[in-house]
């Protein structure tokens, strides 16, 4: 990396070219001013960055004219732990609003790795109190009772347990040391355990989830335990509740794609809770899949993927008949068609008739804005009016397609994104973006590094191979163990229809990556060494076979429903590593980090 520093610097024209893309960046990045409230139960909460840390503000949302006053400064807790550095893993807020809770990853502390602490702010007391007893927590959520709720790791860094204990509020020098109580534990190094608590405040959820199933428990009363409904191999499930029933997102009826349910929860005579039996409620039509869920008290909000991965959201209005919940006619929020990326916002607010979104697309910086459920009208903030008024000003010279790409493979239509400049002439310098793993979405949120290229006639195509997320669960079946080589063909065909119909100049194609989607990126290039001119790729995961017959790895037999297990499955087919040739590769860009415990440097060597 010196030499490659030394070389930049010298008379080669490329630092003055960096300099000029930099400034280009950054005058489309979105400034501090953008930043949202947050509602959490009476008050309205902000992040601010100040000196390079985050500081939290807060304001009465009941009253609008009182000024915001500072909460927390993370620049404090930086000095306190000695760090140069630090990164906010988790931010809670009590239930009655007078504690903050954070986890934060600190850096620089006594020359010590993956540092994890707990720090609990007491707002009228303004104090920030060190939880010794929790350091190591990787997730942490507060009960209604104010007792916390966390996650530890096992011996390899994988989320195994969960504990329960009751913060330290009275001294910062950690003489008040609470002990920690089991509540659950799973063993199996397939599962990684997370916690979370419902919107209402009624329940703390504990989900254990592999790649392809999942297990949830519901804390209630003192600790005690209800498990939903017990894990089956390929069923996924995810809860909330409201009202006395569990709204559940579940592909249990096909073991495909996720519909929703209502199950009704009771206790019996000696006080144990029980779920009955999930009645069905919602199922998507076929062209169309289930990615999220939100509900609140007078609504069950979904976010929709329809072909070719157009985001849709549709409210389930529920009405109470006596003790049981009924769910109305869907209807459809009308969203602008800029929307490529839709997602809900922080919705803390159970008891609201609003729900937030952030809308956004890779050319345009996210808005936030929300639905009332009642009134059906979609609004924006007038904080957000001058980020609509740029909008229009891009949309003006830029624009962002979806299409979809038809192939001759099992006549699979490959959803595409395509970003461009108005006056951009075909064939066009083009770069190809992908991921096609863990069925997970490519990123489509804003990214102002495209605007210097698109400047430059360049157009920016995103590949949505199978292996991701963009057309449910099926979609990513397609692309994961022992199918994985779909992701891979999916990429080829992408890139090589784009050449043949005249879209993508020959000679002048690069790719980009990161982590698992350096996998069908490699692999291709050792079977098309012309497929690409240059590739750009952050911490690649190419070494799949060395990676998978490493058990001592904390991702090791978690990912094998993902990648193969070796003593099983052919992995050595879908490795690049394994599947290095003797002839000329393109041109490479790889970064990563010195300790990156996750893409370790032997498992990135590539020609």
């Amino acid at each position: 990396m010196d030499r490659f520093r030394q070389y930049v610097q010298k008379d080669t024209g490329i630092q003055s070219l960096s300099d000029v893309f930099y400034n280009e960046m950054m005058q489309k990045e979105p400034g501090d001013e953008d930043e949202v409230p947050i509602r959490a139960g009476d008050f309205l909460y902000t992040v601010v960055l100040e000196n390079g840390f985050p500081s939290i503000y807060r304001a009465s949302a009941i009253s609008g004219s009182v000024e915001p006053e500072l909460v927390l400064r993370t620049e404090d807790i930086a000095k306190q732990s000695g760090s140069n550095a630090l990164h906010i893993e988790a931010l809670r807020i009590s239930r009655c609003g007078g504690c903050i809770l954070l986890v934060v990853h600190v850096c620089g502390v006594d020359s010590q790795e993956d540092i994890r602490r707990v720090y609990i702010r007491d707002i009228s007391k303004k104090k920030t109190i060190h939880q010794p007893h929790m350091t190591g927590a990787m997730n942490a959520e507060y009960d209604k009772h104010g007792m916390v709720y966390l996650t530890l790791p096992d011996a390899l860094g994988i989320p195994s347990r969960v504990y329960r204990t009751r913060p330290a509020m009275f001294s910062s020098d950690g003489t008040e040391l609470n002990s920690l109580e089991l509540v659950y534990e799973d063993m199996d190094t397939q599962n990684f355990v997370g916690i979370q608590r419902t919107k209402d405040w009624e329940y703390v959820c504990i989900n254990s989830n592999s790649k392809t199933s999942s297990e949830v428990h519901l804390v209630y009363d003192d600790g005690e335990l209800l498990r939903v409904k017990e894990r089956i191999k390929g069923i996924e499930y995810f809860v909330e509740h409201a009202h006395g029933h569990l709204v559940v997102s579940s592909n249990h009826r096909h073991g495909v794609e996720h519909e929703i349910f209502v199950s009704k929860l009771s206790e019996d005579a000696e006080g144990i809770l029980h779920a009955g039996e999930w009645a069905l409620v919602y199922s998507p039509d076929p062209k169309s899949t289930i990615s999220d869920m939100m509900v609140n008290r007078n609504a069950i909000t979904l976010l929709e993927r329809v072909f070719p991965g157009i985001p849709r959201v549709r409210v389930l209005p529920i009405d109470m008949h006596g003790d049981a919940m009924v769910a109305q006619e869907p209807y459809t929020v009308p969203l602008p068609d800029w929307a490529i990326d839709t997602r809900f916002g922080p919705n803390e607010n159970y008891a609201t008739d609003k729900i937030q979104f952030e809308l956004q697309s890779p050319i345009l910086p996210p808005v936030q804005v929300e639905w009332d459920v009642l009134g059906k009208q979609l609004y924006s903030s007038s904080a957000q009016e001058h980020v609509m008024q740029e909008y229009q000003r891009i949309l003006d010279n830029y624009s962002v397609t979806r299409v979809a790409l038809s192939t001759s493979d099992e006549n699979v239509s490959i959803p595409l994104t395509i970003a461009y400049k108005h006056d951009a002439k075909n064939p066009s310098k083009c770069l190809f973006i992908s991921y096609a793993a863990y069925g997970e979405n490519v990123d489509m949120s804003y990214q102002s590094y495209l605007f210097p290229l698109m400047d430059r006639g360049w157009k920016i195509i995103f590949i949505h191979a199978r292996g991701g997320g963009e057309l449910g669960c099926a979609w990513h079946h397609a692309g994961r163990v022992p199918f994985k080589a779909n992701s891979e063909k999916d990429i080829i065909s992408a890139i090589t229809t784009m050449v043949h119909e005249g879209i993508a100049l020959p000679g002048h194609v690069a790719a980009m990556t990161h982590s698992a989607g350096a996998i069908p990126i490699c692999s291709a290039l050792n079977k098309k060494p012309g497929l690409v001119n240059a590739v750009v790729m952050d911490s690649p995961f190419v070494d799949v076979f060395g990676a998978m017959s490493n058990p001592d790895h904390a991702l090791t037999e978690h990912e094998y429903e993902e990648f193969g297990n070796p003593d099983r499955d052919n992995v050595k087919a879908i490795c690049p590593t394994s599947g290095i040739q003797h002839h000329e590769y393109p041109h490479m860009l790889i970064a990563t980090g010195r300790q990156d415990h996750q893409s370790q440097g032997h498992a990135m060597c590539i020609p």
